[in-house]
């Protein structure tokens, strides 16, 4: 909705630009371990990597991707439920893998 202020919109997009920023600038030190078994017949090597990762909507809906019948100008029912679903500024995406 254009020319809609919402200040806990403001304030949960500075919370998510906060996390970001720390994340991006704190160093993560990932260990790595070597170890020896059996007087050397078993090495090996075991590190870890870990990484964050998140996607949020930063543009309006497009009118043109929302059907007709959802009040778009758009063709497609079908195509459409990504665009409805999340406003701008939405979180759509978390990931954290090890």
């Amino acid at each position: 909705m254009r020319g809609y202020y919402s200040p806990l919109a403001t304030s949960d997009r500075l919370r998510v630009l906060l996390l970001v920023a720390f994340f991006a600038l704190t160093p993560i030190f990932a260990g790595a371990i070597e170890f020896d078994l059996l007087s050397g017949r078993v090495t090996g090597h075991f590190d870890t990597t870990a990484t964050i990762g998140i996607a949020w909507r930063v543009s309006d809906r497009d009118q043109s991707i929302i059907g007709a019948n959802n009040g778009g100008t758009g063709f497609s029912l079908n195509g459409d439920d990504g665009n409805l679903n999340f406003d701008n500024g939405d979180i759509f995406s978390t990931n954290f893998k090890i």
